[in-house]
């Protein structure tokens, strides 16, 4: 409609030319004519004059370019197209401990090459041992009266029924033992085939936790490209076409041919004369070189193929010729990191809780961005997943303990302000109380999930209590009810009320969950704040904005309360167009339109919090050529004049704390919610249900909530995801959160 707008503009102001113009058409033609006449007699005046100079000017050979004939011969011509691809391997395993127990010997370090079979760790096993020697005795007794009751049955001395119990305890006890032994087995951890151990866990003295990875171990030596190829191409591409893969460092002097899904390629080495040497100290590993130079582990083993698996102290070997740093050492306290393909500052930051300000001062080479492969210093003691990609876990499988879980419950249920027995005031009050009827529903949901455990073989203890939303009453709560027994507190809501909760509870490790608020919780050690917050939100918008923007026209539009945003935006994009309001505070068609770029995709990044402006934006924006990424789908997207229609043919896509269900899914807790209270659950009684599920489940696969949290990773339920990471001066914090798009028929996609 926009497009048709701007052409009938047009037409109609041609056509106003046009007819200005019939006015007085004998005098333009005339004028016409005498232009044509003096250009003829212009473009002959030059002619004439170029033939004079090159008669006069004795340098005109000098301006004679040499060229050189060939003769023409029949060749195959080829034509090339470029795709981005990347370098994957099927054999990237996560390794888990089979048995539980203390860990005695980690018999390797992260970057080491293992082969098939190679004991990584071991767990103690004395407990097992000491039986397995004690049934050899008795095996060996249960022996040498089974011999002897054979002897004396084939002399026919003895009983029938004596031989067969004999030599049925003398089979029994051997067959004891294999399975002992084979139970014992599995207190070694071996690899399952041959690579480099990428990442490793626990520690020597901690307790092995079948639930949770020990080991990842990748096979780098089969690997493979996979690359997307665009619909222009499918059609004029087949199995055994030639293809080139550049090599970072290295030139490819020969086409890569694909042949029955193999790679072959000839290949020269790199000019050495860009090259420098340097000499292996000790305590120096690969990754503190390759950032010392400013390169990846990879493009260092391209440049030193003798080096194999290890790296001998003072080995000399080939480096490029300038460092960027002093040492090649991480100082005590610091780790090397090496960056994840597509990884950005906001991953890492979900993955180590430290910002991009945080980074690039521990690495300034970083100030212009992250590479693939890039080799960063951090602290050691931040929680970090190398893995590059989440883990998700289904907790339903991995439950170990099903012993009784105490858990409070603190909500706001202001039972206090009903103080009629009437149904009809009380049913009118519930309504009229926001945070009656939010605690209300939020209760529902968090009895369904403890019915799901208790399905599980879950035991619990639910303790339930009433805070009236007040600090005080909070605070009775916590001294009279002895809450340093309990595995886990649910609430209170409010801000103050959960920070004066986690400092009364803080020397217990007493885990306590915020539910319902993002708000930035003061330091504790013990709050897990299950919310992610706005700037979170904004943040992982961004990124994905910027990850998938690449030949996009971004266009921004923003109120006056969204400056930081705005900034942050410019920062992360530079070339992005911003578009200004009117002094009104709205914009035209015309404000936007100048801004489209018919030959690209266009996306309009919309960040406000007026709902008059978004509806205003949103109806000027529909039926133009874009797709419309917020940073933040706020309340103000909710109101009644912005019409969800335009949103969803714009392809309003935005960043959200939890997904829709869909009410025809015929899951089990939509069922069993329906059929107990009659009507499907709202977001609060989901909310209830995937919360307290998540806690109960985190209980019974590991010793407690803390433990259950240090590996990271994803579980998700019917609308809510958790994934925690312990900050580095405070408590856990949930990084999980979902990319949505609105869809034409008005359903939600996520996207991510």
């Amino acid at each position: 409609m926009k497009l048709f707008i701007y052409t009938a503009i047009v037409a109609l102001f041609l056509a106003s030319c046009a007819q200005e113009a019939t006015t007085d058409l004998g005098k333009l033609q005339s004028r016409r004519d005498s232009l044509k006449i003096a250009r003829t007699n212009i473009s002959d005046e030059l002619k004439a004059l170029e033939l004079e100079i090159n008669d006069v000017d004795t340098n005109i050979n000098e301006r004679v370019t040499n060229v050189t004939v060939l003769a023409l011969t029949t060749a195959p011509f080829e034509h090339f197209f470029n795709v981005q691809g990347v370098v994957e391997t099927d054999q990237n395993a996560q390794i888990f401990a089979e048995a539980a127990g203390k860990i005695t010997s980690i018999n390797v370090k992260e970057g080491d090459q293992v082969t098939k079979g190679q004991v990584l760790m071991t767990i103690d096993s004395k407990i097992i041992g000491n039986q397995i020697d004690e049934l050899k005795s008795r095996l060996e007794l249960t022996k040498t009266l089974f011999e002897k009751q054979e002897a004396l049955w084939k002399q026919n001395i003895g009983s029938e029924i004596q031989f067969l119990q004999s030599k049925n305890n003398y089979e029994s006890l051997q067959q004891n033992l294999e399975t002992l032994q084979a139970q014992k087995a599995l207190y070694n951890i071996t690899a399952p085939f041959g690579g480099i151990v990428d990442e490793i866990n626990p520690k020597i003295g901690e307790m092995a936790n079948p639930a949770m990875p020990a080991f990842r171990l990748i096979n780098t030596e089969i690997m493979y490209v996979k690359a997307d190829i665009t619909e222009r191409y499918i059609g004029q591409i087949k199995k055994g076409d030639r293809l080139q893969i550049p090599l970072h460092l290295k030139i490819v002097d020969a086409p890569v041919a694909i042949d029955n899904d193999s790679i072959t390629s000839g290949i020269t080495t790199i000019d050495s004369s860009k090259l420098s040497k340097h000499t292996v100290k000790a305590k120096e590993t690969r990754y503190g070189i390759a950032r010392m130079y400013g390169i990846t582990v990879y493009e260092l083993e391209q440049m030193n193929p003798q080096l194999g698996d290890g790296l001998a102290q003072y080995a000399v070997i080939n480096v490029p010729s300038k460092a960027i740093l002093q040492t090649a050492i991480a100082e005590k306290g610091y780790t090397f990191y090496q960056v994840q393909p597509k990884e950005g500052f906001y991953r890492l930051k979900v993955k180590t809780n430290l910002t991009k300000e945080q980074i690039i001062a521990l690495n300034p080479y970083a100030k212009d961005g992250l590479q693939d492969g890039m080799i960063l210093k951090i602290p050691t003691n931040v929680t970090t997943s190398f893995t590059g990609q989440i883990n998700i876990r289904d907790l339903q499988q991995t439950i170990i303990d099903t012993s009784q879980k105490r858990i409070a419950v603190l909500l706001p249920f202001r039972l206090n302000k009903i103080i009629s027995d009437s149904l009809t005031l009380k049913q009118q009050e519930i309504k009229r109380n926001r945070l009656m009827s939010l605690s209300l529903d939020f209760y529902s949901g968090l009895l369904m999930a403890t019915e799901f455990a208790k399905d599980k073989g879950i035991s619990l203890q639910l303790d339930v209590f009433d805070t009236q939303y007040s600090t005080a009453i909070v605070s009775d709560i916590i001294k009279d009810n002895g809450f340093d027994t309990f595995d886990a507190v649910i609430g209170p809501l409010g801000q103050k009320n959960i920070e004066n909760a986690a400092a009364m509870l803080q020397d217990t490790n007493v885990p306590i969950f915020s539910p319902l608020s993002n708000k930035q919780i003061k330091v504790s050690k013990n709050v897990f704040q299950s919310l992610p917050s706005n700037a979170m939100l904004e943040d992982g918008m961004l990124e994905y904005i910027v990850s998938g923007m690449s030949d996009k026209n971004v266009i921004v539009i923003t109120d006056s309360a969204k400056k930081i945003q705005l900034a942050k935006i410019m920062a992360a994009i530079p070339d992005a167009k911003i578009v200004s309001l009117r002094e009104e505070g709205f914009l035209r068609l015309e404000d936007i339109e100048i801004q489209i770029d018919e030959t690209k995709e266009n996306w309009v990044i919309l960040e406000s919090i007026d709902p008059i402006l978004i509806s205003n934006v949103v109806g000027v924006l529909n039926g133009l050529p874009v797709i419309d990424p917020d940073l933040d789908k706020n309340a103000a997207f909710d109101y009644h004049d912005v019409s969800n229609v335009h949103l969803a043919e714009l392809n309003f896509t935005f960043p959200s704390v939890n997904k829709s269900y869909n009410y025809k899914d015929k899951n089990a807790f939509l069922i069993s919610y329906k059929n107990k209270y009659g009507v499907l659950p709202n977001r609060f009684a989901v909310r209830g249900f995937d919360l307290t599920y998540d806690v109960v489940l985190r209980l019974a696969s590991s010793e407690d909530i803390f433990t259950a949290s240090k590996q990271e990773f994803e579980t998700q339920y019917i609308e809510n995801k958790f994934r925690y990471s312990k900050s580095l001066l405070s408590g856990y914090q949930n990084n999980a959160f979902y990319i949505i798009k609105y869809q034409d028929n008005l359903q939600f996609q996520v996207l991510e």
